[in-house]
């Protein structure tokens, strides 16, 4: 088998459909996470309080509201 062949069968058996738009909802779903952290925050609600809400670590959400500074 050619090189370029071996390469174009590892490319079309490693993409995983079904992997790659889970982790593309995740994204999502951890960028909406983030917004609503962000709101919440500027309305005066604690990180705890907004970790707790989310079910998340204090740690990422302040991960989540020190995001793109």
């Amino acid at each position: 088998m050619s090189a370029k062949a071996e390469i174009t069968r590892m490319c079309i058996t490693e993409y995983d459909e079904k992997e790659t738009l889970a982790l593309e909802r995740e994204e999502g779903r951890i960028e909406a996470l983030k917004a609503a952290a962000k709101n919440l925050h500027s309305q005066g609600y604690p990180v705890e309080k907004i970790a707790s809400a989310f079910d998340a670590s204090v740690v990422d959400v302040k991960i989540w509201l020190n995001d793109g500074e």
